[in-house]
């Protein structure tokens, strides 16, 4: 599935020899991000990016669980967007991983997040059988705010739907509101970091299907 939008730029599934790319500009688009600061700081960058993008994003796609989708721009083919995504289904139930985080890597506070996190997903799982769960949404810094992260949310809704999937993603500190004016709805309060002063990620879904009526409750 293919398809360009109004701001000249063309969204498809990544290729294997764009992920070296697409984590440079995941990593650059996450420097500012104070939650991701905290997980990162004694970490070394060349380390830690080949860890999460090189790594644990390939192993996700080649598993069966995941996808990565591209952006680019239509006239000079520059990489302008990402999207991480992965697909809970019977197959692949929402789990928790045993990760060997790189020397430095703050463990504490990825514990901190990723417990309601998969708390969440295992609730989603429950209700609705299988759904869509936005990992990581990346713009380019000199190409945001010009509506790059709005084209590929409704380019991964509408892949949703064509999959018959309601959507979750756990939005990073000050981006709840982006995707509540897309549809989603936050689910409680954001979460906040161990030391109980800088609000996390928020739990947020967006149910495009109705639950399946044997997995509703009473």
């Amino acid at each position: 599935m293919s398809t360009t939008t109004s701001v000249h730029i063309t969204i498809r599934p990544a290729k294997d020899d764009e992920y070296a790319e697409l984590g440079d500009l995941h990593a650059a688009a996450f420097l500012t991000d104070p939650l991701w600061q905290r997980l990162v700081a004694d970490v070394d960058p060349a380390v830690w990016l080949l860890w999460y993008f090189g790594q644990q994003a390939r192993i996700d796609v080649e598993s069966g669980l995941a996808s990565i989708i591209v952006a680019r721009r239509t006239d000079t083919d520059a990489i302008v967007g990402m999207a991480w995504l992965k697909r809970f289904t019977q197959e692949h139930p929402p789990t928790r991983l045993s990760y060997q985080f790189p020397e430095g890597w703050n463990t504490q506070e990825h514990h901190q997040m990723d417990v309601p996190r998969l708390k969440f997903q295992q609730e989603l799982f429950a209700k609705y059988g299988k759904f869509m769960y936005i990992h990581e949404v990346a713009v380019a810094v000199d190409h945001q705010a010009k509506g790059i992260g709005k084209q590929i949310i409704q380019y991964v809704m509408e892949e949703a739907k064509q999959g018959g999937l309601n959507v979750a993603l756990t939005a990073a500190p000050g981006k709840a509101g982006f995707y509540e004016k897309l549809g989603f709805k936050a689910r409680g309060k954001p979460i906040m970091t161990t030391d109980g002063m800088l609000k996390g990620i928020t739990l947020m879904d967006l149910e495009l299907f109705e639950t399946p009526r044997h997995l509703r409750g009473n």
